[in-house]
């Protein structure tokens, strides 16, 4: 059986998740530290990062980004 990819929550919901970190990098667009190419958003740690990239290490790693 093929597992489903890892599924971030990068909403930013405070009301879902307390702990909720907003990713949105407030229009300032950095190399994600992953892929090399320029994004809006970041990780947990606040290094530039896509999303799909996050999920990618995270499933193959099974860890964090970083």
């Amino acid at each position: 059986m093929i597992a489903s990819p890892a599924r971030l929550d990068w909403s930013g919901n405070k009301r879902r998740n307390p702990k909720a970190v907003n990713h949105w990098m407030r229009g300032r667009r950095l190399l994600c530290h992953i892929c090399s190419k320029k994004t809006f958003l970041c990780d947990d740690t606040g290094a530039p990062c896509h999303k799909v990239c996050a999920e990618a290490v995270q499933q193959r790693w099974g860890g964090e980004s970083r």
